[in-house]
């Protein structure tokens, strides 16, 4: 509310004083305006006095004892209070004629009456209100024609004798209401706020069911925002040297070995596992499929080459396929390496979803079947024994042979397949697959992550490749032009090969990174938070414009989104802003929904009018 006082000063200047201070305490210095204290040296006082006129919502006129005397004697000369009451007057007259049109207008009347209001008049501002102190006799008709509207407007008084129950009168006709009116205005705000809050509660626990269900996520939603929270939260640089090493073969490699990629390779791949046990690497991992025998003379090389090694150097071997209830391995093979689920995939190309441990689905009456652990898995831990998935921490505690320490291990979703995988047999309908959704950017090759190394280096025994190998663990993939590549938009759009993104899995397992999704308890205090807080918002914001209410909303909205994005830099885990921004915003509108029911729009508090006019006073 904007306030303007009009008065003498050597009239009315002890009260309007007194006014002053009494409207400032409750509506603060900004909003009431008087000019021995408004008007600066130097500031154009015609002009600070239009412009305070232009936006006070109601202008007092202070009529002190010489008030109409001083108005006769300076009719002739400058007179800078009728000139504030003139221009408050004809502003009033306009706001008047403006709301006769708009009622017009609004029930169906054509004609002038019906145009619209003419451009900076604000319908019903500002009201005139006369203040007549003590020994003031109200001016009468002996008004100039330019102020004789003031006669018509009903006047409160301030008496020396009645002080404070006049200011009382005062602040009520101000506010528009009376004191017992607000008083039960503000209990009723209580209660609605009270109910508000009940029923943000309850959308809270609503939403994180819908939440819990995946319902948001029938149309990838859920996927879409955590994909952008990835994107757009930048991922933070790998740090220090990675114990992974990528023994890649590509094109190079084959015109290097001189024959196509196949089974025939196996006599090169038993080469590849003296030659690590020779360099003393941790592990060595094959991103490749055996699942059936080949070349005899290449498979005795291999086989031989795997038992040569045993007790010094793990080797683990991708699988995508069961064949007798156990993982699809050669014969030859099998007893001799570890299994692992060599299956990857994506997500919306914003990161890459891998598996992490697969519990195969049994047969009716039968023991569980032993769980299957993602190549990545198996290549971490080197075939100790893991412990069974907790669906509703999303962790899953692995041991690992060296150090013999067990590790718990995050995953981002458990999920059961439904229907059958072409690209990866061994999902089953029935089994259960636990998955990460790795954030692979920061262990890619540029951003001082996963090491690379030619596969015909390794072979060659170069003195380089073999350095880079020593107490590390090795993963031998496939980088062929076509074969097992994705479009990944977290590396820029450009294709990663699926041995990368396996490689980036154990390097993110050593380094204890994963991206976790908001824990289920968490979720729900979040959802009943945000739904309460924004229930009290819109209490809060009601009485103010709607260009700070949309403000406000927005500034809210803008501060949820850019903490649920520093939360995951900081530590790795998805919040589902939409759902923080849902719970705001239908917290919000219930309170609204409340407020009005219990204060239906249109129905303005009443203030009371002095039962007699000023002519008669």
């Amino acid at each position: 509310m904007h306030i303007f006082i009009s008065y003498r000063r050597d009239d009315s200047g002890i009260a309007a004083r007194l006014l002053h201070r009494e409207l400032t305490a409750r509506w603060g210095a900004a909003a009431v305006f008087m000019d021995i204290d408004d008007i600066g040296y130097g500031d154009d006082f015609a002009a600070v006095i239009d412009q305070r006129l232009a936006r006070a919502d109601v202008v007092l006129v202070v009529l002190g004892p010489r008030w109409h005397s001083i108005i006769e004697q300076r009719q002739r000369g400058d007179d800078w209070v009728r000139h504030e009451v003139v221009q408050a007057l004809a502003l009033a007259s306009a706001a008047n004629a403006a709301n006769a049109a708009n009622a017009a207008s609004a029930a169906g009347a054509s004609g002038a009456s019906g145009a619209p209001a003419a451009p900076g008049v604000r319908p019903g501002r500002p009201r005139v209100l006369p203040i007549q102190l003590d020994g003031c006799d109200w001016p009468g008709a002996a008004l100039p024609p330019d102020m004789a509207a003031l006669q018509r407007l009903a006047a409160l008084k301030l008496r020396q004798a009645q002080l404070k129950p006049d200011l009382n009168e005062l602040l009520q006709a101000l506010q528009r209401e009376s004191f017992e009116d607000r008083l039960r205005r503000e209990a009723g705000e209580v209660r609605t706020g009270w109910r508000a809050r009940a029923a943000a509660l309850g959308l809270g626990l609503l939403l994180f069911f819908a939440a819990w269900l995946a319902l948001f996520d029938l149309l990838t939603l859920d996927t879409r925002v955590a994909a952008a929270t990835v994107a757009w939260a930048g991922a933070p640089v790998a740090d220090g040297p990675s114990d992974v090493v990528l023994v890649a073969i590509d094109e190079t490699t084959v015109a290097a070995v001189g024959k196509p990629f196949g089974p025939a390779w196996r006599s090169e791949h038993a080469q590849l596992v003296a030659r690590a046990a020779q360099a003393g690497a941790r592990l060595l991992a094959f991103d490749v499929f055996m699942p059936s025998a080949g070349d005899a003379a290449a498979d005795a090389a291999l086989q031989q080459a795997l038992q040569a090694v045993q007790g010094r150097l793990p080797v683990v071997l991708a699988v995508d396929a069961y064949a007798a209830d156990r993982p699809a391995i050669a014969a030859a093979f099998a007893p001799l390496v570890l299994p692992g689920l060599g299956c990857t995939g994506q997500r919306l190309g914003r990161a890459a979803l891998l598996p992490l441990v697969l519990q195969p689905p049994a047969a009716a009456g039968a023991a569980p079947a032993p769980l299957l652990p993602s190549l990545a898995l198996a290549a971490f831990n080197g075939g100790a024994p893991l412990g069974r998935p907790d669906v509703v921490a999303l962790q899953l505690q692995v041991a690992r042979s060296a150090p013999a320490l067990p590790v718990l291990v995050d995953f981002y979703t458990s999920e059961t397949v439904r229907v059958p995988q072409a690209n990866c047999p061994a999902l089953q309908p029935g089994a259960v697959l636990a998955s990460q959704w790795l954030d692979p950017l920061p262990f890619l090759a540029g951003h001082h992550g996963v090491p690379r190394l030619a596969y015909q280096d390794v072979l060659a025994g170069q003195p380089a490749a073999m350095a880079a190998l020593a107490g590390r663990t090795v993963l031998v993939g496939l980088q062929l032009r076509g074969d097992d590549q994705f479009a990944l938009a977290a590396a820029g759009g450009t294709l990663v090969w699926g041995s990368a993104l396996i490689a980036a899995q154990i390097d993110a397992l050593q380094r204890g990174r994963a991206v976790r999704p908001l824990g289920a308890l968490a979720s729900w205090l979040w959802m009943t938070a945000l739904a309460v807080a924004g229930a009290t918002l819109a209490l809060a914001l009601r009485p103010r414009p709607a260009w700070q209410r949309r403000a406000a909303w927005a500034a809210a909205a803008l501060l949820l989104v850019a903490a649920a994005l520093l939360w995951y830099r900081l530590d790795s885990q998805v919040v589902a802003a939409h759902h923080l921004l849902l719970a705001l915003a239908l917290g919000g509108m219930a309170a609204a929904w409340l407020a009005r029911r219990a204060s239906p729009a249109g129905a303005l508090p009443r203030w009371p009018l002095p039962s007699t006019t000023g002519e008669q006073r």
